[in-house]
């Protein structure tokens, strides 16, 4: 009988965390962090002696800012076809992020500035919905 092996690897990106399921010509990623850190997954890939084609599926597990900020970068390198719920489809699709609303006050002040500005746009990528 084949044994699956994966490789389950949580690393932190920004100030959220990413998984990377490393199994070959066939890993997964789940949540992509906070925007502008591409070249932590790059280097994430590198030492797993990944190519960025390996990445073969993207998923979210929501749509807040600080786990779809390197999506569309992720998504254009790695060709990666993206999975998130259906009920967080129709959000993503519309480049609609909610801001969650922060557990202290600080961050429950900063949240709430952040919901009452423009929200944030994603450029359209490859979709699934489950």
């Amino acid at each position: 009988m084949n044994e699956l092996k994966i490789k389950i690897v949580s690393t932190r990106i920004g100030y959220s965390n990413s998984i990377l399921l490393v199994n070959g010509s066939n890993s997964v990623i789940i949540d992509t962090g906070v925007k502008g850190n591409i070249n932590r997954f790059k280097l994430l890939l590198k030492q797993f002696q990944l190519k960025p084609s390996d990445i073969r599926l993207i998923i979210l597990t929501h749509t807040h800012y600080d786990h779809t900020g390197n999506l569309k970068a992720l998504a254009d390198l790695t060709g990666a076809k993206v999975l998130v719920h259906k009920n967080e489809f129709e959000n993503l699709k519309n480049g609609f992020i909610a801001i969650p609303v922060g557990q202290g006050k600080f961050s429950h002040f900063i949240s709430k500035l952040g919901r009452d500005l423009p929200q944030f746009c994603i450029t359209k990528t490859i979709l699934l919905q489950i």
